[in-house]
């Protein structure tokens, strides 16, 4: 199954040089304990041994957690050793084919070509499985787009008009719209609507788009938080150090379009004999990022202008797009203060 990679022709390779060979290769992105790599050397696959999803790349949080616990360290390269939990079921296509992609990649660089056919008729398999699942018929991403597009409408966010408008009114210009699914949530009753702003490739909204009139955003480095908490612990080392995290909810919704060039982001719905106008900034059109900064920018000014004994130079606070991080140290009302001064 494994060509004996590392070692010269001939000459057997050891479990333990194959171990920490393995560790080494970027194109290994699960994770990688003693147990999984002695698993792979012996060949166990299946029910008593490595399952597909053993060779998911794990999050960035696991890694962390894995990390600060020495969880990928472990000293036992017996066969018996333990393999960490993988779950024999996925919440979605999307993780069967992220974790294709990791085995792939391993496979390209250690696997024999009768190995790799395996791989390759697996990620043909399970895009077609995919189309065939009710779940993932357009008739139920309509449903979605449908309740999307009511939401953005009772929100005064756009405009639903009959489609026969588009003979009176040829200037508008209809885009494609698409729904993927949300993480953690019910693929059959959600979905983030996303404008198909950059297709066709060439001549789309967004390539129409004067990049030099839309302002540069110019975010500071998350370390800035880092360094924040290490400030106020060194001064206020008996103090619990309090990190405050909040998001603006449909951001780039709360930017409005001016109505002279509305007309350039329309979509419809066929089956419903209706187009629709965005009213707001969508998502999609590579200007909003830019020009929803403009207000996420004046939110985070205002909220650092307030001041308590604490903190006289102002709360500190960052933010990435919709993103907004407070820190503090938890004296008196000081947390409940940045609170109320203004946290999205």
């Amino acid at each position: 199954m494994i060509r004996a990679y590392g070692t010269e022709t001939g000459k057997a390779l050891f479990v333990i040089s194959f171990v920490l060979w393995m560790r080494e290769l970027e194109s290994v992105k699960s994770q990688v304990t003693p147990a999984v790599l002695t698993t792979i050397f012996s060949g166990r696959l299946g029910p008593r041994g490595l399952m597909l999803m053993h060779f998911k790349e794990p999050s960035e949080m696991a890694s962390q957690e894995d990390g600060s616990t020495n969880a990928n360290f472990s000293s036992d390269f017996s066969p018996p050793a333990s393999l960490p939990p993988a779950k024999t079921r996925c919440g979605s296509y999307e993780d069967i084919l992220d974790t294709l992609h990791g085995l792939n990649a391993l496979g390209q660089e250690v696997w024999y070509d009768h190995m790799l056919k395996l791989t390759s008729s697996l990620r043909n398999f399970v895009p077609k499985n995919k189309s065939a699942d009710p779940a993932n018929t357009p008739g139920h991403h309509l449903n979605v787009l449908r309740k999307n597009i009511r939401t953005e409408q009772d929100a005064r966010r756009c405009l639903v008009l009959d489609k026969s408008l588009l003979e009176q009114w040829p200037e508008i210009v209809v885009s494609l719209f698409g729904v993927v699914d949300k993480g953690g949530e019910d693929a059959a009753t959600s979905g983030r609507t996303i404008h198909d702003l950059p297709f066709p490739e060439g001549a789309s909204i967004n390539d129409c788009t004067d990049q030099n009139s839309i302002t540069k955003t110019d975010y500071a480095h998350c370390d800035g938080v880092v360094s924040e908490i290490l400030r106020l612990k060194r001064e206020h080392p008996e103090a619990r150090i309090c990190v405050i995290a909040g998001d603006v909810a449909s951001a780039f919704r709360n930017v409005g379009i001016h109505s002279n060039i509305v007309y350039l982001f329309a979509g419809q719905i066929e089956k419903n004999n209706v187009i629709v106008i965005e009213l707001v900034a969508p998502l999609g059109w590579t200007g909003s990022p830019a020009f929803y900064e403009i207000t996420s920018g004046a939110t985070a000014h205002a909220h650092g202008s307030h001041t308590n004994g604490v903190s006289p130079a102002g709360f500190f606070n960052y933010h990435w797009v919709d993103d907004h991080i407070n820190v503090a140290a938890d004296i008196g009302t000081t947390c409940n203060d940045m609170d109320l001064s203004g946290l999205p």
